[in-house]
């Protein structure tokens, strides 16, 4: 993690990441001369109340306490200046860490969509894309997973809230407990920058973390027996 100095590891207990899901929004109406918009349906109008509309998912339907997000990141229409288009697109993703957040915001995207789509009379296509959840650690193996670090010389930190990233590793979580560990790579640029760029002195360390953490485990589940 780029945010977090070279030498710390990090971790928290329960939720750590949010659940992770993209959708896609496709939009059928009917071109026209952009000088007699009365003979078409303008997508573009019903981008913008789409837009206008998802925006109040999070601040009228989910509580405060529950932290989530939906952007729309993507959007598309027409090619040039004086032709109104007769298909849109748009997609974004929405961010949540509770499963019923999660379902509420998807159940609400869509009545919203279909009452567009009745309002302005147009074909909408809404495509849910389900990521993965949110990374959930076990208290007991996030003990381990900071005390081997503690041992091996890093300085160790508790995170304080989740953050609205996503990580695939909840997939193993599903499956069995574990603990989703952040290694400090020193910055200055944040993951997925095209300026990322990892601190060398971090790359030895962290493999000898590994290594330590899987014997240490693999005693812990032998000693369980």
């Amino acid at each position: 993690d780029p945010n977090i100095p070279v030498g710390v590891l990090a971790s928290k207990d329960s939720v750590l990441t949010a659940s992770v899901d993209r959708f896609e929004i496709k939009i059928t109406a009917k071109g026209s001369h952009a000088a007699r918009p009365h003979e078409g349906n303008d997508p573009v109008i019903i981008i913008g109340q789409i837009i206008n509309a998802v925006q109040s998912v999070i601040s009228r339907n989910v509580a405060s306490e529950n932290n989530a997000i939906v952007s729309i990141t993507h959007v598309k229409c027409g090619n040039t200046w004086n032709v109104i288009a007769d298909t849109a697109y748009l997609e974004g993703t929405v961010r949540t860490l509770s499963k019923p957040v999660r379902e509420q915001i998807e159940a609400r995207l869509r009545q919203i969509i279909t009452g567009i789509s009745i309002a302005f009379d147009a074909q909408i296509e809404f495509i849910w894309h389900p990521g993965p959840p949110s990374v959930t650690n076990t208290a007991y193996w996030v003990d381990l997973a900071l005390t081997v670090a503690a041992k091996l010389g890093y300085q160790t930190k508790i995170i304080e809230k989740p953050w609205l990233g996503g990580e695939d590793f909840a997939f193993y979580q599903e499956k069995i407990p574990g603990a989703f560990v952040l290694i400090g790579s020193g910055g200055p640029y944040a993951l997925h920058h095209p300026k990322f760029q990892i601190d060398d002195n971090a790359l030895f360390p962290a493999a000898q973390y590994l290594a330590e953490i899987a014997r240490s485990s693999l005693d812990k589940l032998k000693s369980a027996r």
